[in-house]
């Protein structure tokens, strides 16, 4: 329950809660849309790039040290968050908020790897999902909802959930589960298991979808308000109850995974999510917009639940470093697709912006595609210690 509940508070507070509210961030804080995109970068940049190595570090130091400790930060940068009287000061918080996430998540999916049985790990990775998706589809709401009133608040909400985990952590959770001993050199680990084709496969393929799907989100979301006018608690609504689909999908998606294979639910996941952003050039209602987001999260729970899967048991012995790898990856995607694409939409418009989302999908599919000769056509009866 505590580790699912750090992967809700995660994209729940770290990105997505900023997206509905984008428009009254440049109000609030004086600046441009251009500016408060960076503020998103500023975010997922340093937790991309930290989770290169923070995975690692808990092969051979401590989990729930390295759990705590990320949280602990994220607590802290909600603060000056919340506190931010312009956008310099809001996005240190926001870099900040970025370090300690890189400290959590993927250290938090290296020990559902431990801890579950091969022949359920999809399920459970489905359900893990579920969680993920929760917070992706609840943190655009509660920013629509607070940016009615005082986007402030939505930031105070965050401290006071933090400290929550910090405390499950740190009082309630007793020992964390032995992990498995890994390389004594960080760098030397990373090196040997990024070498690896299979693991290279799974991190650009989830690089491919998350660039794709911080493509749409963010732009979409500014297109929604700003050139269909509709208000951050509309564009926050549509999002979340699309969001929904993700969450009904998600254990679907991880009992396919076990069922038929880590690489065929992943495949259908991308078609779904490259039909839904090309789909999207059409959309002009709340109505449509709803159904689009709803394939968006159904595709996502189905790409998740199979390359995510695979991130933590193609190396068993190195769980943390495969993890960090493929979390940083992908994240690395979803950092730098506003700050390289805003001025596509800011010339052309959100059309470009999606064909290059759904060109993106594609590449997902065929990456997914090459993994069927190196991975089991079925979840593994047990990991090779």
């Amino acid at each position: 329950m505590i580790l699912t509940y750090n992967l809700f508070l995660g994209p729940f507070g770290g990105v997505n809660v900023i997206i509905s509210m984008m428009g009254v961030l440049q109000k609030e804080l004086g600046t441009t849309l251009e500016m408060v995109t960076l503020s998103i970068a500023m975010a997922m940049f340093p937790f991309a790039i930290f989770q290169f190595f923070t995975g690692a570090l808990a092969d051979t130091w401590d989990a729930k040290k390295t759990i705590v400790a990320g949280m602990s930060a994220y607590c802290a940068a909600a603060l000056i968050c919340g506190l931010a009287p312009n956008i310099w000061v809001f996005m240190a918080g926001r870099f900040l908020q970025g370090v300690g996430l890189a400290f959590v998540n993927p250290v938090s999916l290296a020990l559902v790897g431990e801890i579950v049985r091969p022949e359920r790990r999809g399920y459970v990775m489905g359900w893990m999902g579920t969680i993920n998706t929760l917070g992706i589809a609840l943190g655009p709401l509660a920013g629509g909802i607070a940016a009615e009133y005082d986007w402030r608040y939505v930031y105070y909400l965050i401290i006071a959930m933090s400290v929550i985990s910090v405390l499950l952590f740190q009082f309630a959770f007793g020992d964390m589960p032995k992990k498995v001993k890994a390389a004594p050199n960080i760098i030397a680990n990373l090196k040997r298991v990024g070498s690896m084709t299979a693991i290279q496969l799974v991190c650009m393929a989830g690089f491919m979808a998350f660039f794709a799907y911080g493509a749409n989100l963010t732009f979409v979301s500014d297109n929604m308000e700003g050139v269909l006018h509709y208000s951050p608690t509309e564009v926050g609504t549509a999002i979340s109850l699309g969001g929904v689909a993700g969450i009904l999908a998600s254990p679907v998606a991880g009992w396919s995974s076990d069922r038929f294979g880590r690489v065929t639910v992943s495949a259908v996941g991308f078609l779904l999510v490259g039909t839904a952003y090309a789909l999207f050039s059409f959309a002009s209602s709340i109505p449509q917009a709803v159904a689009l987001f709803a394939l968006v999260g159904a595709g996502q729970g189905f790409v998740w639940a199979g390359i995510m899967t695979l991130s933590v048991e193609l190396v068993p012995e190195a769980r943390g470093t495969s993890s960090t790898l493929f979390n940083g990856t992908r994240f690395t995607g979803y950092s730098i697709a506003p700050i390289v694409l805003v001025p596509l939409y800011l010339s052309y418009g959100l059309v470009p912006v999606l064909m290059i989302a759904v060109a993106m999908s594609l590449a997902g599919l065929v990456l997914v595609i090459a993994l069927r000769k190196l991975v089991p056509v079925r979840a593994p009866a047990a990991d090779k210690k």
